[in-house]
């Protein structure tokens, strides 16, 4: 059984975005409290998934500042996944834009309260529509921080 509930995305609710250029960014968010749906898993152990919201800001290579909100899910992985132990998907919404993340996180720890994730973005509506992105975090005590970038 899991000790500690998941921390696993919100580290993508701060993103940032500049102009129609490619940009650079790093942040820093925090969770809200997440719920957890749990099962048994393949190997009759915990098998379980989370949503959670949050809020962080990005600081973008220019220097300016993003506040964002985001809503994430995320699932655990069968043993034989054999990449990430979770997938993780959110939306996220700034002001009048809105972009989704898709990604897949390893555990760090033996309690599983430890995450390093990789991932694309991909701009649904307003400024980043059609645009896309790679990010990288790393969370841990519900505090997530990491780097990115979206594409041209």
């Amino acid at each position: 059984m899991i000790k500690s509930t998941m921390y696993i995305a919100t580290a993508i609710l701060a993103l940032g975005f500049g102009s129609a250029n490619a940009q650079t960014f790093n942040f820093e968010s925090k969770n809200d409290t997440r719920v957890v749906v749990g099962g048994i898993g393949p190997d009759g152990g915990s098998y379980v998934g989370s949503y959670v919201t949050g809020s962080g800001v990005s600081t973008n290579a220019d220097g300016s500042k993003l506040k964002s909100i985001s809503k994430c899910v995320s699932m655990m992985q069968p043993p034989n996944a054999n990449i990430f132990a979770v997938h993780v998907a959110c939306d996220v919404t700034r002001e009048a834009t809105v972009y989704t993340v898709a990604a897949g996180c390893n555990f760090m720890n033996k309690e599983k309260t430890e995450t390093s994730c990789v991932g694309g973005l991909k701009g649904k509506a307003g400024e980043l529509k059609g645009r896309t992105g790679s990010i990288t975090w790393h969370t841990k005590g519900g505090i997530s921080k990491g780097t990115g970038q979206w594409h041209e």
